[in-house]
């Protein structure tokens, strides 16, 4: 019987079945990094788009079942979003120095234009992922005639015509309901 050897002449060993697929139990690292990339900023769909990250919808069982870590990500994100919310302003503040280029050409419009669109994309974000803190406040006032106060049915002063009127309405109305006598 042969004997199969490696190269420094020892026996050959077995290779260590290679895991295929992506992580989905929990690990410290794999945590650590998710919180990191969300507080940089990161969405958690592109951080799971790594192949050696879990899924979104694993996170998401985490999530689920340990409220600690759920509170972790709601943090990392908050200042997730503070980060845009920089970014965005550092974006904008240097957009000067992108309105520089050749007369004529449009070159430094078209640049300005492209710092634009990437701070209102970011502000767009913030004001659906965060509406308390990067959202527009919304207020609503109702009022009654000319601006004052609104009067309720009880407040409300009928003139005697329209007194007559409903006294006459309501003694129709009961004749009506009423069976006719033999």
């Amino acid at each position: 019987m042969k004997r199969v050897s490696n190269k420094a002449g020892g026996p050959k060993k077995k290779a260590a079945a290679k895991k295929i697929g992506r992580p989905t139990k929990r690990n410290p690292a794999v945590v650590k990094r998710i919180l990191e990339g969300l507080a940089n900023g990161t969405p958690l769909t592109l951080l799971c788009d790594d192949a050696k990250m879990p899924n979104c919808d694993a996170v998401r069982c985490w999530m689920n079942s340990d409220p600690e870590l759920s509170s972790a990500i709601a943090r990392a994100r908050e200042a997730g979003f503070d980060r845009i919310a920089a970014t965005a302003l550092e974006l904008s503040d240097g957009a000067m120095n992108h309105a520089h280029g050749m007369p004529g050409t449009g070159e430094a419009g078209a640049r300005v234009m492209a710092v634009k669109l990437a701070v209102e994309t970011r502000l767009k974000l913030l004001s659906k992922w965060d509406p308390k803190r990067y959202g527009d406040k919304i207020t609503q006032e109702i009022s009654g005639p000319d601006g004052g106060p609104i009067q309720s049915v009880t407040e409300a002063k009928r003139t005697a015509e329209e007194e007559a009127a409903f006294a006459l309405m309501l003694a129709k109305a009961d004749q009506a309901a009423r069976p006719p006598m033999p």
